[in-house]
């Protein structure tokens, strides 16, 4: 297993390239080849900076979702805010939503690289540790 930080560190450098493409999912699939990472997965983590309605749109995080369910496996989304319509996200793949931001902040502190990956490691901490939790139970 990974620590959070160290997923983080990945997850920065898959954010970067997918900023390299328009926001089309299956282009950023394709050039990744990501399918065969998620094929060996427990959990799948995606994300973007704001999930709305738009997002099931040929997004990113909705293409890894539908890839990740081919494998049956559940999908964790983190984005900077939660937009209008974000429920939407469930029925296509993403099994829930978390945002990152801690406190009320201007845009710009939100995006500084930073204080993104800060928040981003602190909120991931949390969820794992709730996922670890229901595995544990669900195992025993």
């Amino acid at each position: 297993e990974k620590g959070v930080h160290e997923f983080v560190e990945q997850g920065i450098v898959v954010g970067k390239l997918c900023h390299t493409f328009p926001s089309d999912g299956d282009a950023v699939i394709n050039q990744t080849g990501i399918e065969a990472a998620i094929s060996d997965a427990d959990v799948v983590v995606t994300g973007e900076g704001r999930l709305d309605a738009q997002t099931v749109m040929g997004k990113v995080p909705v293409g890894i979702a539908q890839i990740a369910k081919k494998y049956g496996l559940p999908v964790i989304a983190f984005c900077g805010c939660v937009g209008n319509g974000a429920v939407i996200c469930n029925q296509h793949g993403i099994d829930a939503i978390f945002p990152i931001l801690r406190a009320i902040t201007s845009a710009e502190d939100a995006m500084n690289p930073d204080i993104a990956k800060k928040n981003l490691a602190d909120t991931a901490e949390q969820v794992f540790h709730l996922y670890h939790i229901n595995r544990k139970e669900a195992l025993d």
